[in-house]
């Protein structure tokens, strides 16, 4: 293989065979070409995403915790509040 060529991964397409396949009309597409990409998950989301392979995110996908400090100054306003609404209601009722 030359340097122009060079195949990204043991029995995936190279690039030179994913410009064919990008370049192709829709139902144009050549026969082993579109077999291989039917079975590929890794040429799939190289011509979804571009030549190179998308880098999948590790680590946790939700939102960040709070500083300890936030998450004291929310606890206690919380707790004002709460103690307002029964002090309200204590008034209310009496």
């Amino acid at each position: 293989m030359s340097d122009l060529n060079p195949p990204t991964r043991s029995g995936c397409l190279t690039n030179v065979e994913m410009t064919r396949l990008q370049q192709a009309s829709p139902g144009a597409v050549p026969e082993e070409l579109a077999r291989h990409l039917a079975a590929c998950q890794v040429c799939q989301e190289r011509v979804l995403f571009g030549q190179e392979p998308r880098r999948r995110r590790r680590g946790p996908t939700g939102p960040e915790m709070p500083t300890p400090v936030r998450a004291l100054v929310i606890l206690a306003v919380m707790l004002v509040m709460i103690i307002a609404f029964f002090f309200t209601l204590a008034r209310l009722v009496s």
